[in-house]
This record gives C-alpha cells, sequence and structure tokens, in this order.
C-alpha cells in the first residue's frame, strides 16, 4: 500500500494520520524512518518507509500535502519531527 493510499483510507475512515520521522532509530541504525500513528485508533501502524536521505522521507510527507511539526522536548531522542 502506498502512503497516498494509506492516506486516503484513513480520511475516508474519519482517522487523522500523524507521520513521525525518526533520525537513525535503534531498529534501522543507518536510515531515517518514517512510521504512521493512527489517532483514532491510538496506535502506530504496522508500517514504515525509510531511506539514507532525510530529503526523500520529508519530500513522500510534502507530496500528501502534510504539515511538518518540530519535536517536542518530551519526544524521544530518535524523533526528528512529526507530520499531519
Amino acid at each position: 500500500m502506498t502512503f497516498q493510499e494509506l492516506h486516503a483510507r484513513a480520511t475516508a475512515d474519519n482517522d487523522l494520520l500523524v507521520w513521525t520521522i525518526y533520525d537513525h532509530p535503534a531498529d534501522f541504525p543507518n536510515l531515517y524512518v518514517v512510521r504512521p500513528h493512527s489517532s483514532k485508533y491510538a496506535c502506530p501502524l504496522d508500517l514504515h518507509f525509510a531511506h539514507t536521505q532525510l530529503a526523500v522521507v520529508r519530500g513522500a510527507l510534502q507530496h500528501l500535502g502534510l504539515t511538518c511539526l518540530p519535536r517536542a522536548e518530551s519526544d524521544p531522542p530518535a524523533v526528528l519531527e512529526s507530520w499531519i
């Protein structure tokens, strides 16, 4: 399933996905990773996208028309930013 398909399905289901970019998390220490989280179901989805270049990950989210939110001080260290 593509980002666009997942985003469209969530929107049709009245779900807001929050996409979080992780900066080289422990499970992917050499990559930037984006994971969607469902606000309707209050859980992360079992899906991720990983790439060596941050610009590629951000570009995929920008393509969906999403807005970047900077990381909060209370976020785990690997969280770079979130997109809604």
